[in-house]
């Protein structure tokens, strides 16, 4: 878990949600959609900047083209959208931590 004053923050990545869409009546046209929750975390008592950071490192990486090539060239997949769910506190191991919560879209 992070420190008081951890220059950055932990990035948790929680794990995905498929969902596939079988009920295309046109072959090759069926979608499947990913769901990945990330969770970027530091202690209440750094800054909001490391948060804010953090946030905006993990958006700039899954947003960028040459990333968004490798997923596609891979794997086919599309980036959909990235969404911030907004922060909240949470005590673990009694100590509180400021989470910033990001959910971000894929699609095959």
């Amino acid at each position: 878990m992070p420190n008081v004053g951890t220059l950055f923050p932990v990035i948790l990545l929680n794990p995905v949600d498929v969902v596939s869409d079988r009920w295309s009546v046109t072959p090759g046209n069926n979608d499947t959609v990913i769901t990945m929750v990330i969770e970027v975390m530091v202690h209440i008592d750094s800054s909001s900047s490391v948060l804010d950071t953090g946030r905006d490192n993990v958006y700039e990486t899954l947003n960028s083209a040459p990333n968004q090539n490798t997923l596609y060239g891979s794997d086919n997949l599309i980036l959909d959208s990235i969404s911030d769910a907004g922060n909240t506190e949470r005590d673990i191991n009694d100590q509180t931590y400021l989470i910033a919560t990001l959910l971000a879209t894929f699609r095959i």
